[in-house]
């Protein structure tokens, strides 16, 4: 088997691959979602598995923290503290990627990151701190909390790449069943000069008030965002393909595929493109979208005002434009009557366009996408 889930991770991303002999099947997990899609969607969806296989805990072969941005690390914290805490735990998580950057940030100044991630609306405004800031500071306090409680558990993080505790461009695992990972970002060379910023940072913190701590560390986060990509992988299994990209930038992942040597005359055909940063169009142009096509395009976002309203009507209309009349299908996590509204709007305008758009049912946890056509779990 080899297929896909996007689970309706609120403003964020929850996904699982599944691969691998029906009646032995591995799991990835890569990222749990901001708070409350632990509860809402990931546990019940493993609790359903693990009933279907009649299996508990579900092994997780890989759990994979894209970057450090809490709509993507807070449901992976729970989930380990659930592993932690549980008499019966619905998962075994078996290793774990997390690229982090915090390693000499202290307790005061974890706390510090916590209280910039909680900042209201108003007094965030008042800071010059804008929803991205704030999200990626409660990110980096979850991330610390993520690698303790990982400790606890003896597991060791990022095993395997050749980047000395991190995953990054140029790594490739073969993980089991004919199945391929990958990794196209993030660069080696922004990785190290972002961990020497934070180590920087840390050496100076001791001398500042608290009001100058938050203010560096909320730069510090803002400029973690804009100068690093997340993890982005290519999976491959039986000549199937599915491109995974977080919230990098398309740029960044055209330059990732071609260093991996997966662009053929300039171009790259997935079967599976998970929209970068739940279809916002700042990380995203026609040009991205002319270079990668797929089969399947994932839009992971409820358009929550709060945190961006993505995915954005721009990107949706890139693909359509790009795509023309070809057939091919956009998912998307969230049954949204705005999205519905573009589509009708756009078929309207031109007739000739023959995509298909899906959405998951009220009952789903998710959208499913199954590449070797067969009905396991569902």
């Amino acid at each position: 088997m080899f297929s896909f889930e996007a689970l309706k991770a609120k403003h964020g991303d929850s996904l699982l691959v599944h691969y691998g002999p029906e009646n032995n099947p591995r799991m990835i997990i890569i990222d749990g979602g901001p708070s409350g899609v632990w509860e809402s969607a990931l546990e019940p969806r493993l609790n359903q598995i693990s009933h279907f296989r009649d299996l508990r805990p579900v092994p997780a072969r890989l759990t994979m923290v894209s970057h450090i941005d809490n709509d993507h690390i807070t449901g992976v914290k729970k989930m380990v503290e659930h592993i932690r805490d549980s008499q019966d735990p619905v998962v075994d998580v078996q290793s774990i990627w997390h690229n982090s950057f915090d390693n000499q940030i202290g307790n005061s100044e974890l706390a510090m990151l916590q209280a910039l991630g909680n900042t209201s609306p108003s007094v965030a405004a008042s800071m010059g701190l804008g929803h991205f800031v704030k999200s990626i500071a409660a990110g980096l306090s979850a991330g610390k909390k993520l690698r303790q409680l990982v400790s606890q558990l003896g597991l060791v993080v990022n095993s395997g790449g050749q980047q000395a505790g991190f995953i990054s461009e140029g790594d490739s695992f073969n993980v089991g069943h004919g199945t391929k990972l990958t990794v196209l970002n993030p660069d080696r060379g922004q990785l190290t000069g972002l961990q020497l910023k934070w180590d920087k940072v840390a050496n100076k913190l001791g001398g500042l008030s608290d009001a100058q701590k938050k203010i560096v560390l909320a730069r510090v986060a803002e400029d973690s965002l804009a100068n690093i990509s997340s993890i982005v992988v290519h999976v491959k299994k039986a000549g199937k393909t599915m491109l995974l990209t977080g919230d990098a930038r398309g740029d960044h992942v055209i330059s990732g595929l071609k260093g991996a040597n997966l662009l053929q005359g300039g171009k790259a055909h997935v079967n599976i493109l998970k929209i970068p940063h739940h279809g916002s169009d700042r990380n995203v142009d026609t040009d991205f979208f002319k270079t990668v096509t797929a089969d399947h395009y994932i839009f992971s976002g409820d358009r929550d005002p709060q945190f961006g309203t993505n995915p954005d009507r721009a990107t949706f209309q890139m693909v359509a434009e790009v795509r023309g009349s070809q057939k091919y299908t956009m998912h998307f996590t969230h049954s949204d009557s705005t999205i519905r509204r573009w589509i009708r709007e756009d078929r309207q305008q031109h007739p000739s366009r023959k995509y298909e758009a899906e959405f998951p049912r009220s009952q789903d946890f998710g959208i499913w996408i199954d590449l070797d056509n067969d009905a396991l779990w569902f």
